[in-house]
């Protein structure tokens, strides 16, 4: 998942093609889906994962794109995805 948005972010960006930019922006938004903003356990707090599950290093990929999503969002004027992606990433921290 990870780097597709980075593909097709970068895709976007060149071509100016709404259609990129939509489809980095839908794998985006169901990427939020999997962020863990509320847990008993702290330390879960700003993974991802599906299903409860402890989440895994692995989950920094998603931060990554999670970033190339908002460069995207900022790039095409979305300020509502500019918010979203930008409070999604603070979370992380």
């Amino acid at each position: 998942m990870g780097w597709h948005i980075d593909v097709w972010s970068r895709l976007a960006v060149m071509t100016k093609q709404d259609d990129y930019a939509n489809f980095a922006f839908a794998q985006a938004d169901w990427l939020i889906q999997l962020l863990i903003t509320e847990s008993p356990k702290k330390e879960w707090i700003g993974g991802f994962s599906r299903g409860g599950v402890e989440p895994t290093a692995s989950s920094i990929v998603f931060l990554e794109a999670l970033c190339c999503a908002l460069a995207l969002a900022e790039f095409v004027g979305d300020s509502h995805r500019v918010r979203r992606y930008a409070e999604a990433i603070r979370c992380t921290l």
